[in-house]
């Protein structure tokens, strides 16, 4: 989901007053700064970011939500999850915010990290005790914004109690360049050294943040009565009856539980109930690109929903335009000045003349709601996701994917290669690179179409070749680390071949990946697979098969089991 600026200029926007609150929040934001010349003007500034952070925060608008609404209707109170002494701990977020802790929160692609920092900066506006200020990384400025605010406030006057607490709101870390990365932790290290508040700040899970101490957390998934309520609301917003139990539970029949607790994809399925076409698809990518074809459905066949133009474009060529748009742009954001001269090129290769790109555009973001103006002379894709896999989509048709590696290996390019028929040469090429597997772990989550055993292989050479995996055996327990941990996203038979593999070599890396595969076998009830192997794998493992195994997963969970019933259940 994407929040969205109330001062777009569409003619079904709606605008939420937001009375007294903002005048109060205004004035106790600019009380931090002093009358000195150089804070006098910064204060104009400090004003606008306030307003315009306040207009954003207070309303979401879904992809495919006609319009945007008021946060407190969509937003679901979510948990952070922390891990102490390797035991994952719930807590709520909403009074985390009376602690006071600086946190890092993580969460992947459209779990909701904007949304809890906008609901957290609406919640706080009204604080007698806090005073919040929203940095959204992504705009124009926003890291300069924010190392200047924190070295003006730092090296001004010292807030007095009555002041109150700053609650520094820092959104989109991953979505900013490295250098600015940087920046951003110096600022809220010197922010954190002055101890007149704390900060939230949010990344996208599997990046590193730089030189930072503060708790990690992650964004809990929606429970079942979170998503029941979202899709509630969804079905209240869009104008469509969306029956939320039978939905969900459609989703459990099909196993793609994880859809139901992700806000994003929960929304696409929300998208898939409003269209002719209402089958779940196997993976999530294919989700994406269903809801993308639903959203075109609207414009040539939807149910009630056909708008008048004058633009001789149908949906299909409108879509096609969005992925040229999206492969263009390298970021969400982009100038008027790129856009209009990507849209003027698509018009010109289909032929079409006398069509206002602005107007065009107007009417792709009014009936899509995919790519939309957040002011004169700029326009973002309201979600990386989206954006991500319509690059991917027009990078793949029109041939340019294949022709040479890519330089970096992003979710563009993960996208890319799940939709190429054989991913197994970009796979293999993942794990030869240097830096971590998101866009490996991508293709697993998105069941790319790979050669099972080649790319066990190239993991296991990968693991080989890093920092040795942990293996320490004391008191009838075997402790287990490897420090990239991507099983969970493997399928059963891709788990099978990795224990193929890796009774073939004898490097210590390759027994650490068997337990591990074992573990994920065993804990999803999973058969090993022939008897010949289960046979092999008692041989090898003959010392200790009656031992307890201890696997160190992903964000400190510990997966215990027993070795000999893992491999016995399946003899």
């Amino acid at each position: 989901m994407q929040v969205r600026l109330s001062q777009i200029t569409m003619p079904d926007s709606i605008s939420i007053d937001l009375g007294s609150a903002l005048p109060y929040l205004v004035d106790r934001t600019l009380a931090l700064v002093g009358k000195d010349s150089d804070s006098l003007r910064w204060r104009s500034r400090l004003n606008t970011l306030v307003r315009l952070s306040a207009t954003e925060a207070s309303q979401v608008q879904c992809v495919g939500m006609p319009n945007p609404i008021p946060i407190q209707q969509i937003y679901q109170p979510l948990d952070l999850i922390t891990v102490k002494n390797g035991v994952p701990s719930h807590e709520r977020f909403d009074e985390l915010l009376e602690h006071g802790t600086n946190r890092v929160i993580f969460a992947g692609p459209g779990r909701g990290k904007t949304t809890l920092l906008h609901w957290a900066y609406i919640h706080l506006m009204n604080s007698k005790s806090q005073v919040p200020i929203l940095f959204t990384l992504r705009w124009p400025e926003g890291v300069d914004m924010l190392a200047e605010f924190v070295d003006g406030l730092c090296q001004g006057r010292t807030l007095k109690r009555k002041d109150g607490e700053v609650v520094i709101l820092v959104d989109g870390y991953d979505e900013i360049a490295e250098d600015e990365q940087k920046r951003v932790s110096q600022a809220l290290m010197l922010f954190a050294s002055a101890e007149i508040g704390h900060f939230y700040l949010t990344c996208r899970s599997f990046y590193d943040v730089f030189e930072l101490k503060a708790q990690h957390c992650d964004l809990a998934p929606f429970t079942h009565a979170d998503a029941v309520q979202f899709v509630r609301a969804f079905s209240s917003a869009s104008g469509f009856e969306i029956l939320a139990e039978p939905v969900l539970q459609e989703l459990y029949d099909h196993g793609f539980q994880d859809f139901a607790s992700h806000p994003l994809m929960l929304a696409l399925v929300c998208i898939l109930q409003t269209g002719p076409e209402k089958e779940i698809p196997r993976r999530a990518i294919g989700l994406i690109e269903r809801a993308i074809q639903t959203l075109t459905l609207r414009w040539d066949q939807s149910k009630g929903v056909r708008r008048q133009t004058d633009i001789p474009v149908d949906g299909y060529e409108r879509v096609r335009c969005l992925s040229r748009l999206a492969f263009d742009m390298p970021s969400l954001r982009g100038r008027w000045e790129v856009v209009e001269s990507t849209v003027r090129r698509h018009l010109h290769l289909i032929q079409v003349t006398g069509v206002d790109p602005r107007q065009l555009l107007r009417e792709i973001a009014q009936w899509y709601g995919v790519l939309v103006p957040i002011g004169p002379d700029t326009w973002e894709f309201v979600h990386r996701t989206i954006h991500d896999y319509l690059a991917a989509r027009f990078w793949v048709d029109s041939g340019g994917f294949g022709l040479h590696t890519p330089k970096d290996w992003t979710a563009r390019s993960a996208y890319a290669t799940c939709l190429t028929p054989d991913a197994t040469r970009n796979m293999v090429l993942m794990l030869s690179s240097p830096g971590p597997l998101a866009a490996f772990n991508e293709c697993l989550y998105n069941r790319a179409a790979f050669d099972p055993i080649a790319v066990g292989q190239a993991f296991i050479t990968r693991i080989a070749s890093g920092p040795p995996p942990m293996m320490e055996a004391r008191e009838l327990t075997v402790r287990v680390k490897i420090d990239e941990d991507s099983f969970g996203f493997f399928t059963d038979e891709a788990l099978r071949a990795l224990l193929l593999v890796a009774g073939q070599r004898s490097e210590e890396a390759s027994k650490a990946v068997a337990l591990y595969a074992l573990g994920e076998l065993g804990a999803r009830k999973a058969s090993v697979m022939s008897h010949n192997l289960v046979n092999h794998l008692l041989t090898m493992y003959q010392s200790i098969c009656d031992w307890r195994i201890e696997l160190y997963r992903l964000g400190g969970e510990v997966q215990s089991y027993r070795l000999r019933d893992v491999i016995s259940s399946s003899a």
